[in-house]
């Protein structure tokens, strides 16, 4: 299982580079399959993507098989609910909850925090085929 928490965009996961002088990269689907397949992993029972625009990644990865279950985030994540979510999925999950399950739970646990804007994040749930 993999769980990243942090900044994303429509180009990708957002990873600050080591050196500031290159500053942000973004990690897209093709380059996680990428270094999954350098570890040595080949699937992924569950992957969780807690961070903007994560959706189509998340939707990708699952479609091509690389993970068997997992969680996007369509617009943008709401910090608060974004802890939340990530909280009460793990308890979920670390209960022997199925996914479909931990996913509901979480998402309505994590939505019953707004903002002051009255956001709320588009959580996405994919299970492969």
């Amino acid at each position: 299982c993999i769980h990243v928490c942090g900044h994303g965009s429509p180009q990708g996961i957002e990873l600050q580079c080591p050196d500031e002088a290159f500053g942000i990269d973004h990690l897209n689907a093709d380059g996680f399959a990428q270094l999954l397949a350098e570890a040595g992993i080949q699937h992924l029972p569950l992957l969780v993507l807690n961070s903007c625009e994560s959706a189509m990644m998340s939707s990708t990865l699952t479609r091509l098989g690389f993970v068997s279950h997992a969680v996007g985030v369509q617009d943008l994540a709401v910090d608060d609910q974004a802890i939340e979510f990530a909280y009460r999925f793990w308890v979920a999950l670390f209960k022997s909850e199925p996914f479909a399950e931990c996913f509901q739970t979480a998402t309505r646990l994590a939505h019953r925090l707004t903002n002051n804007a009255g956001l709320a994040t588009d959580y996405q749930g994919f299970v492969a085929s």
